[in-house]
């Protein structure tokens, strides 16, 4: 079987991951040295396009397994955020990751956009902001700032900043500090100073994407900038969409959504199996049981991507209901 394919090779007992992506070469031949994982196939844009890069995952921390699961069934973690970031993100470019974890996103990102890119990692957790400088050293991703802070509205604004030793992907900001208790362990917390998007990009910065995963934030990170920078200086804004998070700002996915429908940019629903992302007409509520990632922006940008719809299966479930 020939294609456009990919492969995780030399995965170890140190959890230290090479990953690969190739085209034209038989899916067998790939697998050969593919030590406990199995293939995956990716759409690549070119024909001499070749992207590997390595992870290190020796760690403990449910982030890392979490990632690790996605890897043992020959998967990208998120494959519906990363499969569009591989679409859509081309050598030179400049990319934002905004709770950026332990760097997943934000190493493909690196490795997509080359030495001439520029990619902007922004994590609050300071032990996971090491592990993404491991990362960039590793690879030589000297297109990598790395910023340890949390963003909102405007900086210099007061949150506290919780976080679980379990797994700091459930690291969230609140205004009013509660007791809150999750698989019998409490959030550790701290107070600190937040920044803006706009302390990170210009106005006029020509942005291909920016990433947004941060347990609830969303909405505030982005009443801060929305209105100068939505659809002039960002092409793609890829949003995790939990509403059980939201709510602790006092938003939800509708309240998200409006923000930019008065700026011509629509709502997309991210696919894992890197096909066309499903259009959100304007009056429609997500019902999903994963939670879904969103892309804002136009038809019209979109095309310049998908050349054809492809009606593969969807790899999360979800369904549009009529408000």
């Amino acid at each position: 079987m020939y294609g456009y394919s990919g492969v995780i090779r030399g995965y170890n007992e140190l959890h230290a991951v090479i990953l690969v992506i190739k085209k034209g070469i038989p899916m067998d031949e790939m697998y050969e040295d593919s030590l406990e994982l199995t293939g995956i196939d990716f759409p690549l844009k070119n024909e001499n396009e070749k992207i590997s890069y390595v992870l290190n995952l020796n760690y403990t921390g449910n982030q890392y397994q979490t990632i690790k699961n996605f890897l043992n069934i020959g998967q990208y973690y998120e494959p519906d955020v990363s499969m569009f970031l591989k679409k859509i993100i081309s050598a030179g470019d400049t990319c934002v990751d905004i709770g950026a974890n332990v760097g997943f996103h934000t190493s493909l990102m690196a490795a997509c956009s080359g030495k001439n890119g520029k990619i902007i990692a922004v994590e609050p957790f300071q032990e996971n902001c090491e592990r993404i400088n491991e990362m960039k050293e590793i690879n030589d991703f000297h297109n990598i700032d790395i910023f340890n802070y949390a963003l909102s509205n405007k900086s210099g604004e007061e949150y506290y900043f919780c976080s679980s030793p379990k797994d700091t992907g459930w690291s969230y900001i609140c205004r009013e500090l509660k007791e809150t208790k999750t698989s019998e362990e409490y959030f550790d917390h701290e107070s600190i100073e937040t920044k803006s998007l706009l302390d990170l990009i210009t106005v006029d910065e020509n942005v291909k994407v920016v990433k947004l995963d941060v347990e609830g934030s969303e909405q505030i990170i982005l009443d801060g900038c929305i209105e100068k920078i939505v659809n002039k200086s960002v092409d793609f804004w890829v949003v995790e969409c939990a509403d059980h998070c939201l709510v602790r700002h006092n938003s939800s996915q509708h309240s998200l959504r409006n923000l930019f429908y008065g700026h011509d940019v629509e709502t997309f629903v991210l696919r894992g199996d890197g096909h066309m992302p499903v259009y959100v007409p304007p009056n429609m509520t997500l019902s999903y049981d994963v939670i879904p990632n969103l892309c804002f922006t136009t038809f019209e940008k979109l095309e310049e991507y998908y050349k054809s719809v492809e009606c593969g299966n969807l790899a999360r479930t979800f369904s549009l209901n009529k408000n």
